[in-house]
């Protein structure tokens, strides 16, 4: 029942009850090749983003998977469509104006 959304003593299912919008936001997701480490895709990836000079507003990894949100603002855009080139040695990279970070949102 979990897995279809029923949650709580009474199996309610539970829909999210807010949601918040950042203009100018980017989501990256950048999922590794089969060739690559796990260590190594992870330190690969990070460094891009660092060297590129954008600043990252979330992030989340996995093993082998990595997604973040950034400002895109004016010049970051030509940041962005550099450092997607370069990622995309390490993994199959896209990227899209909106993602749903949580579907577990409280109301009170």
């Amino acid at each position: 029942m979990l897995k279809n959304g029923y949650h709580g003593r009474n199996k309610e299912r539970r829909t999210p009850t807010a949601v918040t919008v950042k203009d100018s936001t980017t989501l990256v997701n950048v999922a590794c090749n089969q060739n690559v480490k796990s260590r190594g895709f992870l330190l690969n990836v990070l460094s891009r983003v660092e060297e590129s000079g954008l600043v990252v507003d979330l992030m989340t990894m996995s093993e082998r998977n990595v997604s973040f949100a950034i400002q895109t603002d004016g010049e970051d855009h030509h940041k962005l469509d550099r450092v997607k080139s370069g990622l995309e040695k390490f993994g199959q990279v896209s990227k899209t104006v909106f993602g749903i970070l949580s579907s577990q949102l409280n109301s009170r």
